[in-house]
């Protein structure tokens, strides 16, 4: 009789494992996701993402930004929750904007994304943080994918350098770090070469010509004004016109200045990882610019006589 017992209470044991082993089974499974792209979206207007009290959203014209365009997959039956992305800064550079002497104003007197990030990187310097998080609130949906954008922006650009009138790019080489499952797993992206706000603007050989013969002409017409025939002697203090009262020595310093930015640009661009098709189009216009750079140099520097100084 007891053996009866027991083997029926057996048997409705290895039943009702039997049947949570199945229920376990026909789960919905999880599986890792999959960072399927980190592509480069083409910039915006909106001039967003480089202020440091609020994330703006006005629009500027004439301001765009490099934007990380994000792409996953989950091939798992359970949602993921992305819940924080990490850019490691691996290499940063700051690149100067050097232009052309131009003194026109002294002659007269430009899937459906399911979210979008604004994230700040910092500008290369003392106080350097080679890792900058933010949080997401991201959701793969089953079976399913999401694309979200991250706009990049640097820290304190608007209030310390752009209303001070200083213009640069920053150079970053970094990667990606997406963290789900609570951040405690993550996918990690190849090494990406940016420029921030945007890749550097780089002027072909025939532009920097065009300006040159501009500036050539402008000098000529400087000369010619009245008030400078009244003049005894060249001053002595320039201040802001300098381009004005030494053409040859402001142009001498805008080659050397620009070589030193075009090799700058040039040797970063050299680093491994993918880069911005924008950034690749100004690496190929540098390359070009900078062999073109002596003969423009020979060519129009002599127009200006000798060096005043």
């Amino acid at each position: 009789m007891l053996e009866a017992i027991l083997g029926v209470a057996g048997t409705i044991v290895a039943a009702v494992i039997g049947g949570f082993v199945v229920i376990r089974t026909r789960g919905p499974r999880f599986v890792k996701p999959e960072l399927v792209d980190v592509a480069f979206a083409p910039s915006s207007v909106a001039d967003t993402a480089a202020t440091d009290e609020v994330e703006v959203r006005g629009e500027t014209p004439g301001h765009g930004y490099c934007v990380l365009d994000v792409k996953l997959r989950n091939p798992g039956e359970q949602p993921v929750f992305v819940v924080r992305a990490a850019l490691e800064i691996l290499n940063a550079r700051v690149v100067p904007r050097w232009k052309v002497p131009d003194i026109a104003h002294y002659i007269t007197a430009t899937e459906m994304v399911s979210a979008n990030y604004d994230v700040r990187l910092p500008i290369p310097g003392r106080q350097f943080n080679p890792s900058v998080r933010h949080d997401l609130s991201q959701v793969v949906p089953p079976t399913g994918v999401d694309r979200f954008q991250i706009r990049l922006g640097l820290a304190g650009y608007e209030k310390r350098y752009r209303e001070a009138g200083v213009h640069f790019n920053v150079l970053y080489r970094l990667v990606l770090r997406l963290s789900y499952g609570g951040g405690h797993a993550d996918l990690v992206s190849r090494p990406i070469v940016v420029g921030v706000p945007l890749p550097p603007h780089v002027a072909s050989a025939e532009e920097v010509r065009a300006r040159l013969t501009r500036y050539a002409e402008q000098i000529a017409e400087f000369n010619r004004l009245p008030y400078l025939q009244k003049l005894d002697r060249v001053p002595t203090k320039w201040g802001d016109n300098y381009q004005a009262w030494a053409p040859r020595e402001s142009l001498a310093m805008y080659f050397e200045r620009e070589e030193y930015r075009l090799r700058s640009l040039i040797e970063f661009g050299q680093l491994p990882g993918v880069r911005d098709p924008a950034l690749e189009h100004a690496l190929e216009t540098a390359s070009t610019l900078l062999q073109e750079l002596p003969r423009l140099r020979a060519e129009f520097l002599p127009r200006f006589g000798r060096e005043t100084r």
